[in-house]
């Protein structure tokens, strides 16, 4: 009912068919993005590789010598 004009919605707003890639997973794969276009559509891929990158290293550099 959200994307029904009757209602105030926006029929264009959400698509039902989502954009689907396949590759392999190998030793050379830092990681996985996963996000939706609201995501991508205001990032470029190395913006969001950076991003995500420059988190992990402080996140992990803030870790507990133990773990």
């Amino acid at each position: 009912m959200a994307k029904m004009e009757r209602y105030g919605g926006n029929p264009n707003c959400v698509i039902s068919i989502p954009e689907i890639q396949v590759f392999k997973i190998n030793t050379d794969t830092d990681m996985i993005l996963l996000g939706s276009d609201g995501i991508f559509d205001k990032l470029q891929n190395e913006e969001i590789f950076n991003l995500i990158w420059e988190e992990t290293r402080v996140y992990t550099e803030n870790l507990p010598a133990n773990i």
